[in-house]
């Protein structure tokens, strides 16, 4: 499907329905879209707020993701992104939620980082210092680890060896290293490294992260700042930690209910919430309990023995269901309402002073029958010409011109005055001139502008005149002897031609008559009634036993020409239906058939021919 333009009304050109223009924005400001399948943008989105739609993980898990999808998952607490083929947290993290543990010495030592837990450990390097002996042929090394001399190439025995002393006892205390010529051992008393050096024998150690090399350290953790503590005890070090109150005792945990029954937790042992009657318990991963009134469930009648509700922080209480107030209610300062006020009485304004009603935008009053003023006048807006022509106004505007002194109205895109007082719309001057036939012209330029005219007793063409009275006109009928032909009168008459836009200047009065409109019928052999209409307006091509709507206080003329067909009005359908015979004349009838419809007529009749069973059709009366 295309792309399509919202609808607009454009204030600006004579109040036009015109699409969007491109390049326009549509400014919902106070209303909002609902319901929207998808928003796709060729530029920038810019919001004051962005809320994200929240999924458990079960329900992110069903998804069909892709690439670059944003959520927030209530499950986790976190905001998630898809990236790659999985789903990826950018919740940070805290210093707090980081902690170390000291591993036994090994190696040289390490430090490393388990992004599952947050947790680092230092594993401090080996202290221990070992040493290396000859046992037969083999190298053996304090720890249980041996060197067989076999193995060393071109090697069979410890005399084979360069720069080797003479004896054994000459090696007390030394280490075994390659020789500068890279092509044999030799034993030195100072190996150029360290030995045997505990962890606390170093000194001028780093005490940051970042003095190990580890650039994304945390800050210096500090206790009771950025590491946990308990009775003012840092969590981290070795042991138990016992939690003493201040009367010196260990600390306890018991739970208890209403009745003041006390039962202590001990060690293994858990609190668990249970809902009651009208009541449900959830919790959440991080263990958050909530608690959920379930089956009309509430808490009874609220009493107040003060007369002032108020929060914490005196920011506003929130009401979600109807809220009923059996007294009267008395608001000291402004009401903000954001939807509709319905006043099922008056609505009174005591107290000093002019009640005033203020809108940003147009006000509209709307009413079932009219809008009255029943105690005063109905004052409109008194401006002059100048600050009426700065306004912006529509079509049907009213206001009071203090410049001329009238009531004018905007009527068809101008200002036009309605009454006297000096206004354009004050008639000056009334000027009328008799035809043939008439006399007593009268030029008025001032005062009373009443016209009199007679009949000039002189015209031929006329034997009687007559007088209009209650609006009906009482004359003597015009004999043939006073046309001079009656060939020419009818010649006449011949010439008129169908008036197609015919204009009343009044009210039409038909004198108890209706409006008779007429519908053509012949058949189709006896399967269907064919319906048309002498100007093809309710059927453009014939209809075989269309639906039929009539309205009330309406005639219509059913010309059968079928045959031998009879036409009947029925309250029930088939041959054998009832006819309904208010306000219809011949009804059954193989001609002509007239049906007035009255008010009384039932919503639905049926049309038969009562001598064949397909021939007939459905009347709506509406």
């Amino acid at each position: 499907m295309a792309n399509r333009f919202p609808l607009i009304l454009d204030t600006t050109d004579n109040n036009k329905i015109k699409e969007l223009p491109s390049g326009d924005n549509l400014d919902l400001t106070g209303s909002g879209i609902n319901a929207v399948e998808a928003i796709t943008s060729s530029s920038t989105v810019t919001s004051k707020d962005i809320k994200i739609t929240g999924y458990t993980t079960s329900e992110r898990d069903a998804l069909t993701p892709v690439r670059g999808q944003f959520i927030y998952n209530t499950s986790s607490d976190s905001f998630q992104g898809y990236a790659g083929s999985t789903w990826q947290s950018f919740q940070g993290i805290n210093y707090t939620d980081l902690s170390v543990t000291t591993a036994s010495a090994s190696g040289n030592g390490s430090l490393s980082y388990n992004n599952n837990t947050g947790v680092f450990t230092f594993t401090p390097a080996d202290t221990v210092a070992q040493s290396l002996s000859l046992v037969g042929n083999n190298l053996a090394i304090s720890g249980g680890n041996t060197i067989s001399l076999a193995s060393l190439a071109g090697v069979n025995t410890f005399v084979a060896l360069n720069d080797t002393p003479t004896t054994l006892s000459e090696s007390a205390n030394y280490f075994v290293k390659v020789n500068s010529a890279g092509d044999a051992l030799e034993l030195i008393q100072d190996p150029g490294y360290v030995t045997g050096l505990s962890f606390n024998e170093i000194t001028s150690k780093p005490s940051t992260l970042a003095g190990y090399g580890i650039g994304d350290a945390q800050a210096t953790l500090v206790s009771g700042t950025n590491i946990k503590t308990i009775n003012g005890q840092s969590i981290l070090g070795t042991g138990d930690i016992e939690v003493i109150t201040s009367a010196g005792d260990p600390f306890s945990l018991s739970v208890g209910a209403d009745d003041s029954t006390m039962r202590q937790i001990t060690t293994g042992e858990s609190v668990k919430f249970i809902g009651g009657s009208g009541i449900s318990t959830s919790s959440d991963v991080e263990g958050s309990i909530t608690i959920t009134l379930t089956g009309g469930a509430n808490t009874g009648d609220v009493n107040f023995s003060g007369t002032t509700i108020d929060s914490g922080d005196s920011s506003a209480i929130t009401f979600t269901p109807a809220v009923l107030m059996n007294s009267d209610l008395t608001v000291e300062n402004d009401l903000t309402v954001n939807n509709d006020i319905n006043v099922k009485g008056s609505l009174n304004t005591v107290g000093s002073g002019t009640p005033e009603i203020f809108s940003d935008n147009e006000i509209e009053l709307n009413a079932g029958t009219r809008i009255q003023a029943t105690t005063g006048p109905f004052q409109m807006l008194a401006i002059t010409t100048v600050q009426r022509d700065a306004l912006t106004p529509a079509n049907g505007d009213l206001i009071y011109n203090l410049t001329d002194n009238a009531f004018q109205g905007r009527a068809n895109g101008s200002w036009t005055s309605l009454s006297g007082g000096g206004g354009s719309g004050d008639i000056t001057r009334v000027n009328i001139t008799a035809g043939t036939g008439l006399s007593g012209t009268q030029d008025t330029t001032t005062g009373d502008h009443t016209q009199t005219l007679s009949v000039d007793a002189s015209q031929t063409q006329i034997t009687a005149v007559g007088t209009i009275a209650t609006g009906t006109w009482q004359a003597t009928a015009i004999a043939d002897g006073y046309i001079s032909s009656a060939a020419t009168w009818n010649a006449k008459i011949a010439n008129v031609v169908d008036d197609t836009t015919p204009q009343l200047g009044g009210d039409l009065d038909v004198n108890g008559k209706t409006v008779k409109y007429q519908f053509n019928m012949t058949n189709d052999n006896t399967d269907h009634y064919v319906f048309t209409d002498p100007g093809s307006i309710w059927f453009p091509t014939s209809e075989n036993d269309p639906t039929l709507y009539l309205r009330r206080g309406e005639q219509y003329l059913f010309n059968n020409t079928s045959g031998g067909h009879p036409f009947r009005i029925q309250t029930t359908t088939g041959t054998s239906g009832t006819p309904y015979n208010t306000g219809v004349t011949n009804n059954g009838g193989t001609d002509q058939v007239i049906f007035k419809v009255p008010m009384s007529a039932p919503a639905t009749l049926y049309y038969q021919c009562t001598s064949h069973t397909n021939m007939n059709g459905t009347i709506n009366i509406v």
